[in-house]
């Protein structure tokens, strides 16, 4: 705990030396659950679907990257916004390595029918 205080900045800084005043031992001091938690719940995103929404529209899949790896980006930032599947889907397509989309074109689908419903 005591290196990562030594990187706080300014703000964060003062309340931790607040905390320390106030409780010469805090709880949190040996908790680091509850030093993240607590350092979230006054310093994190404010508005954490909104700052995912902007983070999926920005990220894009490298030429050099594995897909696993945009999936995992993508993935932790589509739970806190609340899209719908199709919604998800375009977005994820969009941001994929042009290699990738160029694999997609070249695979045989299945043919539907009209009565058919399939999920993406």
């Amino acid at each position: 705990m005591s290196y990562a205080v030594l990187y706080l900045s300014d703000i964060t800084m003062m309340w931790w030396q607040l905390i320390l005043v106030a409780f010469p031992e805090p709880s949190i001091w040996n908790d680091w659950g509850e030093f993240v938690d607590q350092l979230n719940t006054y310093f994190g995103q404010p508005d954490l679907a909104q700052a995912s929404e902007r983070a999926l529209h920005t990220l894009k899949m490298y030429d050099h990257q594995h897909v696993n790896k945009y999936m995992i980006e993508f993935s932790e930032h589509a739970t806190h916004i609340g899209w719908n599947d199709v919604a998800l889907y375009g977005e994820f397509y969009r941001g994929l390595a042009e290699r990738i989309k160029d694999q997609l074109l070249s695979l045989d689908l299945p043919k539907r029918s009209n009565n058919s419903r399939s999920t993406l």
